[in-house]
């Protein structure tokens, strides 16, 4: 009769055990899908950092790539993407940023930091990122596209870890190329324009750049017929100045009459470059209203 009961009280323990096991890992597998599918649904910025894999290549000349190695970097830009069917509220609209990125001793950039907001000056998202985690936070626009909070965050403050991947973050800072490189890919030259003049970024008090790459009258603009499927073509254009800075990149595609199916702009302000370790905290830091609403 012991050895019964010893048996079948042996039996609930383990019965119980397993019953717990599954729990955590039916938790755990919920909790990994929802931060799966948070991932795949989340809307890239407006304003949005230039992109890896961009259609157009851009390779700085060796001066200027050298000087971006272990600096500061500082700069603005304004962005417009207007797509059928996106998510993100401010599609269509234009958007400006101030951005600034840290890079080591191989140009890779190490800490980003961007903040977003409309032509009014009011928040729209930011993003802090580093080698180990990323934090992007989103204005109350974004709450019918975020209306419930993650297991990675609020609905509109969401971190964790996975951030700048080395071999590819150069690709965030603004880009610089040699016309013979557009060229070669494919770019012909059309005209000399006079690009927008976008405001330069604001210096923190009592540090003066190393250099400055400012915004100059005019620009060489290229630009590029790329075919694609069902007759669509894809226009792209890139505008440069003479210190090779690229202060426009643009593409338009078309359907095969002509009518047009989305259009991305991205136009890059004056470049300036900081000792690493000479601006304040306050460039790699959530601003007060990120932090107000991660609550940080």
């Amino acid at each position: 009769m012991r050895d019964r009961q010893l048996i079948k009280g042996l039996t609930s323990a383990v019965l119980v055990l397993v019953l717990t096991a599954l729990i955590i890992v039916g938790a755990l597998l919920y909790a990994l899908r929802a931060q799966r599918q948070l991932g795949a649904e989340q809307p890239a910025p407006s304003a949005s950092t230039p992109r890896e894999g961009a259609s157009a290549s851009f390779n700085p000349p060796p001066v200027v790539a050298a000087a971006l190695r272990n600096a500061t970097v500082h700069w603005t830009a304004t962005s417009y993407s207007s797509q059928v069917g996106a998510r993100d509220p401010f599609n269509g609209k234009l958007v400006a940023s101030d951005d600034w990125a840290q890079t080591d001793a191989n140009g890779a950039v190490v800490q980003f930091h961007a903040i977003y907001t409309d032509l009014n000056g009011a928040f729209v998202q930011e993003v802090l990122q580093d080698t180990a985690q990323t934090t992007r936070v989103f204005s109350p626009a974004y709450t019918a596209v975020f209306p419930t909070p993650s297991p990675i965050g609020t609905n509109l403050c969401q971190r964790g870890p996975g951030g700048l991947n080395a071999a590819k973050s150069s690709g965030l800072l603004p880009p610089f190329s040699e016309p013979a490189a557009l060229s070669q890919q494919g770019f012909r030259f059309t005209q000399a324009s006079a690009p927008s003049i976008l405001p330069a970024p604001a210096a923190p008090s009592g540090v003066l750049p190393t250099h400055v790459y400012p915004s100059m009258a005019t620009a060489q603009r290229y630009e590029r017929d790329i075919p694609l499927a069902a007759g669509q073509k894809e226009t792209q254009i890139v505008e440069i100045q003479a210190d090779t800075r690229v202060v426009l990149t643009a593409a338009t595609v078309a359907d095969a009459a002509g009518g047009v199916l989305s259009q991305t702009r991205q136009a890059y302000g004056a470049v300036q470059l900081f000792v690493p370790g000479t601006v304040p905290p306050s460039a790699f830091a959530l601003s007060p209203t990120g932090a107000e609403i991660c609550h940080a």
